[in-house]
């Protein structure tokens, strides 16, 4: 999935030049989830279905080339007022669902619901849209995640210098400065599954 991402956006950075500016673009998946996926890689290594042994700071490798190319497309769309939007037809993500639970007090041992499936429900004959969230890095890169992406930052540096774990660090270093993510669900019409709508803030002159 990560290489897959990985190609998606850097055939967007390869083109870029061929897109006017002040134009859209519009990207299948969404953005928040890409860029914070490095977070949620196991450090140890851990076996397959099939036994064989992942190399999990392969995947962060990989990972890190994904953010490598957003924070360059991110660039690219704010100097040139490119408007970068990702649509989402399923998303398990929990941002919206999260944000009403803590609106009714609930805490975080309440149960665990997909925004998609509590829209579904709610609001399965309905049309419109969520009140947009902004998302930021998540709180826990300002605390155990800064001491992950220094675990992972040390690892890298381990291994033999090469201008690809050059690259991989400054993507670290520049992590938490990516611009937020504006992120709403609409409804297009009745009993239709809800679309995730990622866009980036800077896009919308905010940071």
């Amino acid at each position: 999935r990560i290489l897959r991402d990985w190609i998606e956006i850097q055939i967007i950075n390869d083109y870029i030049d061929e897109v006017s500016d002040n134009s859209i673009i519009l990207l299948d998946g969404n953005l928040h989830g890409r860029y914070t996926h490095l977070l949620n890689i196991p450090e140890n290594n851990r076996q397959n279905e099939e036994g064989s042994l992942i190399e999990n700071i392969s995947l962060m490798e990989q990972s890190l080339d994904l953010i490598l190319a957003m924070q360059t497309l991110y660039k690219s769309c704010e100097d040139r007022k490119i408007t970068l939007v990702g649509v989402s037809k399923f998303s398990r993500t929990q941002n919206f669902t999260n944000a009403l639970k803590r609106k009714k007090g609930y805490g975080s041992s309440s149960p665990d619901l997909l925004d998609v499936d509590v829209l579904y429900r709610w609001k399965e004959k309905s049309t419109g849209q969520t009140t947009p969230l902004v998302l930021g890095v998540p709180k826990g890169v300002q605390k155990r995640g800064l001491n992950r992406l220094d675990r992972i930052k040390n690892r890298l540096r381990e291994k033999e210098r090469s201008e690809d774990t050059t690259r991989r660090i400054q993507a670290i270093e520049n992590y938490a400065y990516a611009p937020a993510i504006i992120m709403y669900h609409m409804i297009a019409s009745e009993y239709r599954q809800p679309l995730r709508v990622d866009i980036l803030a800077s896009c919308l002159g905010r940071t």
